[in-house]
């Protein structure tokens, strides 16, 4: 049979006994399982100093005494407990843990594991002879008299002749908010939009722990009550769901372009229309517009957003104001020009979106931009082409986006006169650069030169920079056509 001894020397009542004490204790259920005994010797109840420390750790040796009964010491304390058996070992060992309460310098450590100085030594430097292999104990100090200890995290023993002082630092207030975030699931709480209100996430949590995860970092405010994790911070849909719902409106102009992916980026600055009565403060991020007229809302992209064909009538008024950045009025164009072209969008939405907007700024360009998106025109070049090329004098009116059947399935030709099947190709680099697309191009050229029709291609460069060159040799080809001489 195996017996298991354990000695600890000169430890006083008023000490506060570590967490670690107790739990070597537990070891000792297996040493007694085994049939041993467990002695703790010099539990003292004195109230002097420790100054007869050195005569206790003499008397014992390097061998720790048995003794069967208790003995008194020389303060009138109990010197020696005998435990002997599970029950007698769990009763003191729930003595312990009780006067424990979290407090004592670690057993290995001894002084450094005080942050600051302290009056009475550490534990481990009033253990007797090492007991245990491994678990050497360290030289003996002269300690001060009395002193403060001034404590961030550390929890040292107290006692009669010193005063510690605790406070709370960033780091464990940091550590406090991160094991609070670990217990509640973030993102869940912020459901699948990535954001919510603060008010609603204490509803889900505690206005406490909100208040934390903000003071540490762990939440950032994206507009007034409304947060997310830092690291979405910057994301531009988690961003949208925080405007729409801080403003009570959908996301409009621009922004609802965007969402609608007719433009092909996203502005930095978000927009939003609420109600003429609502109090809503924009920000360098958020500008707010008032309407009296109800926006139609409609989703996009998961988001609350204004309908296509309103939002680049309001998305115009903004670029043609003194103030707007260069260049909006172009991304406006372009994005009628792209809606009207995939079928999204027809003239005749946008224009009766417009009549409720009489005092629209820029509201006579807009009008003679849908006429030219209503004739046929799907491009900039193509507006232009009609504007300043395809009028020729002495020429019919031709035909736009005029529809030929070919074996591959039908198409449609930029501009055409069908009674002598000529027809014009005006070619932007944005659709017709590509190897791919010149490839097609020339298919096509070849297919409808079966059927009898005559093709002229235009680039950009050649019909902006000579538009009368260009306007003389549809004239001519026109009137070879037709049996004429030029």
């Amino acid at each position: 049979m195996v017996v298991g001894h354990l000695l600890l020397v000169g430890l006083r009542r008023d000490d506060r006994v570590a967490v670690d004490v107790a739990q070597l204790l537990l070891g000792l259920d297996a040493l007694v399982a085994g049939g041993g005994a467990a002695v703790v010797v010099g539990l003292e109840q004195q109230e002097g100093d420790h100054a007869d420390r050195g005569d206790q750790q003499d008397q014992c040796g390097d061998q720790p005494r048995h003794e069967t009964a208790p003995r008194r010491g020389p303060g009138g304390g109990r010197r020696v407990l005998l435990l002997d058996g599970h029950r007698g070992l769990l009763r003191r060992r729930r003595a312990v843990a009780r006067d424990a309460r979290a407090r004592a310098v670690g057993l290995r450590g001894g002084a450094r594991d005080v942050p600051g100085p302290v009056s009475h030594p550490p534990l481990a430097d009033r253990l007797g002879p090492s007991v245990l292999p491994g678990w050497p104990v360290p030289a003996r100090q002269r300690w001060p008299s009395a002193g403060h200890s001034s404590l961030a995290g550390g929890r040292p023993g107290d006692n009669a002749r010193a005063v510690v002082h605790r406070s709370v630092s960033d780091d464990r207030r940091r550590s406090r908010a991160t094991q609070a975030a670990r217990v509640h699931d973030l993102l869940r709480l912020l459901g699948p939009a990535r954001t919510t209100s603060t008010v609603a996430l204490a509803a889900a949590a505690s206005e406490r722990s909100v208040g934390r995860w903000l003071s540490v970092g762990r939440l950032v405010q994206l507009h007034p009550g409304w947060v997310t994790v830092p690291e979405l911070a910057e994301d531009w849909t988690v961003r949208a769901h925080a405007a729409t719902g801080y403003a009570g409106g959908p996301l409009s102009h621009l922004s609802a372009l965007a969402a609608h992916r007719v433009i092909d980026f996203r502005p930095t600055r978000l927009h939003v229309t609420v109600p003429t009565g609502r109090r809503v403060r924009g920000s360098r991020h958020l500008r707010v517009h008032r309407s009296q007229t109800p926006p139609g809302v409609v989703r996009a992209d998961g988001l609350p957003v204004t309908s296509l064909a309103r939002s680049p009538v309001d998305a115009w008024g903004v670029a043609n104001r003194r103030n707007a950045l260069r260049g909006t009025d172009a991304v406006v164009r372009g994005a009628l020009l792209s809606a009207t072209r995939e079928k999204r969008l027809t003239a005749a939405a946008v224009g009766a979106a417009l009549d409720a907007r009489p005092e629209l700024p820029g509201r006579a360009a807009l009008v003679e931009l849908l006429g030219l998106i209503g004739g046929g025109c799907q491009s900039e070049l193509e507006v232009f082409g009609v504007l300043h090329v395809l009028d020729v004098p002495g020429l019919p009116r031709y035909r736009q986006q005029h529809r030929v059947g070919l074996p591959g399935g039908p198409v449609e030709l930029d501009v055409a006169w069908p009674e002598v099947r000529l027809a014009v190709e005006l070619d932007g680099a944005a659709f017709h650069g590509s190897r791919e697309a010149r490839e097609a191009d020339i298919a096509r050229d070849v297919a409808l030169a079966a059927r009898g029709w005559l093709v002229l291609r235009f680039s950009y460069r050649r019909l902006t920079r000579a538009p009368e060159g260009c306007r003389a040799q549809i004239a001519a080809v026109y009137r070879q056509r037709l049996g004429v001489a030029p």
